[in-house]
C-alpha cells in the first residue's frame, strides 16, 4: 500500500520504499511477539515469571487435546498466554498455597520441548 502512493515519483523507489516498509513490520512483529522460556530456574511467558519448584508436573498438548485445553477446558482461575495460529500448548499446574492462579496455560509450537525443559529445571533445583 505504502509502494502506490509513491508510485507517481518512481516505480522503482516505490518498490523499494514497499520492501523496506514490509520488513520493518515483519521485523516488529517478531520483536513484540511474547517469548516462552525456562532460565535459571523460571518459567518465562511473556512479561510473565513463576519460579519452576512452584509448579507441578507440565502436560504437553496437541490436536484436540491442546484445542480443549484453550477454549471450553481453561481453567478460570489459570493465567494463561494464548497465541492464534499455534496448534500446541502445555499445562502446568500452580502448587504455591499463597498464589490465587491455579495454573499456567501456554501456546507453545513444540509442546513436549517446553514441558522437558520445566521437568529439567525442577530436577536441577530438587
Amino acid at each position: 500500500m505504502l509502494a502506490l502512493v509513491f508510485v507517481q515519483l518512481d516505480g522503482a523507489i516505490a518498490l523499494g520504499i514497499g520492501a523496506a516498509a514490509s520488513i520493518a513490520l515483519v521485523a516488529a512483529l517478531v520483536i513484540s511477539a511474547p517469548r516462552v522460556s525456562v532460565e535459571a530456574g523460571e518459567l518465562r511467558a511473556g512479561r510473565a515469571h513463576i519460579a519452576v519448584d512452584d509448579l507441578g508436573e507440565p502436560r504437553a498438548l496437541m490436536g484436540d487435546e491442546a484445542r480443549h485445553a484453550r477454549t471450553a477446558g481453561i481453567d478460570h482461575r489459570g493465567w494463561y498466554l494464548i497465541r492464534g495460529g499455534i496448534a500446541g500448548a502445555v499445562v502446568v499446574p500452580n502448587t504455591d498455597p499463597d498464589d490465587p492462579v491455579t495454573s499456567w496455560t501456554i501456546s507453545t509450537r513444540t509442546p513436549d520441548r517446553l514441558a522437558a525443559a520445566i521437568l529439567r529445571a525442577q530436577s536441577t533445583i530438587s
